[in-house]
């Protein structure tokens, strides 16, 4: 391919990175112009494989768009949830926390989850492990 023909090939793989992602967004275009398509002819001509290659880039970039775009709604999805817990009266988060405070006192376990009537039990086999 000559020096002209890969810079065509790689401006153009750019543009064809953001059409992808632009169609992966809802947003479409369709750009025929002879020019255009001649450019194309001529870099095929040129090098069989730069429509494959042109193509393998895009892809890569317009997975790279789309999983930046993904990771961005995720965010703000998590801000508005943080947002919308901060909107929560402190007396609801207050009768919530006393709620489960109860129901952890209801089951008769301690922190490490043991039973008290086994702590023991428990207790003893580490002795007899030690001696």
């Amino acid at each position: 391919m000559t020096s002209t023909g890969s810079a065509f090939a790689a401006a153009d793989a750019g543009l064809d990175m953001g059409a992808y992602a632009n169609a992966d967004m809802g947003r479409t275009f369709l750009e025929n112009h002879a020019a255009y398509l001649q450019g194309w002819l001529t870099a095929i001509r040129d090098d069989p494989s730069a429509l494959a290659k042109a193509a393998t880039q895009a892809s890569k970039a317009a997975d790279f768009v789309t999983d930046r775009r993904e990771r961005l709604v995720a965010s703000r999805e998590d801000a508005a949830r943080a947002n919308a817990l901060d909107r929560v009266p402190l007396t609801s988060r207050a009768r919530s926390a006393r709620e489960a405070t109860e129901s952890a006192r209801s089951v008769k376990t301690n922190a490490r989850g043991i039973e008290p009537q086994n702590i023991r039990q428990t207790a003893g086999r580490k002795e007899a492990r030690l001696s």
